[in-house]
């Protein structure tokens, strides 16, 4: 019976453990100033443009979340891509690491003291980095001003390449989750919402 207690325990657990992978917690990253994230399948197709655009001739591609548009250089963008997929399977390695912890515990009380929020990756914030050259960097806010034709040219959203440090750590335990659950990110099963893979 208490067994059977302490393995229910641990399941419970691994399934919180799952939620906050896939929880705004862990995935996202900061670009002009705004939290956002890419699920698996949004950095697949956000590549798949690129190698379009790059194949056609063009040198920079523009993009629009959340009526903001995003123009960077085709170079600026995959360095983006690639340090959102590296921190996506970070998280999803720090993940799967909790999970295992778990399953060595041996008391129902340790299962339930257990901290699996401990270990993520800082997220990247893109807004704040130090190295860019100042191209590509024309997001523009397409929001609605008074007269419905604001347009404000957003000079912090990248400053062209940027070095991508993680420098804005969401230490918040939300666990709304805009994952994909392609386990992928939210997490994205061998991947987790954080969509690694």
């Amino acid at each position: 019976m208490k067994a059977r207690y302490l393995q229910s325990a641990k399941n419970d657990t691994v399934a919180e453990i799952n939620g906050y992978n896939d929880s705004e917690a862990v995935n996202g990253f900061k670009l002009g100033g705004k939290r956002m994230w890419l699920t698996l399948e949004e950095r697949q197709a956000v590549k798949m443009a690129l190698d379009a655009y790059e194949h056609n001739g063009e040198k920079t591609m523009t993009k629009v979340w959340d009526g903001v548009e995003y123009t960077f250089p085709i170079d600026t963008y995959r360095d983006m891509l690639a340090k959102i997929e590296q921190y996506a399977s970070e998280c999803q390695n720090v993940t799967e690491k909790h999970a295992m912890a778990v399953g060595k515990l041996e008391t129902v009380e340790e299962v339930c003291d257990y901290d699996y929020t401990t270990g993520y990756p800082e997220m990247i914030d893109f807004s704040s980095g130090e190295e860019g050259d100042g191209k590509g960097d024309t997001s523009t806010d397409k929001g609605d001003a008074s007269n419905g034709t604001n347009t404000g040219a957003s000079s912090a959203a990248l400053g062209g390449e940027q070095d991508g440090k993680d420098t804005g750590a969401d230490t918040s335990k939300d666990t709304g989750t805009d994952k994909d659950t392609g386990k992928d990110t939210g997490a994205d099963g061998g991947d987790s919402s954080n969509g690694a893979g």
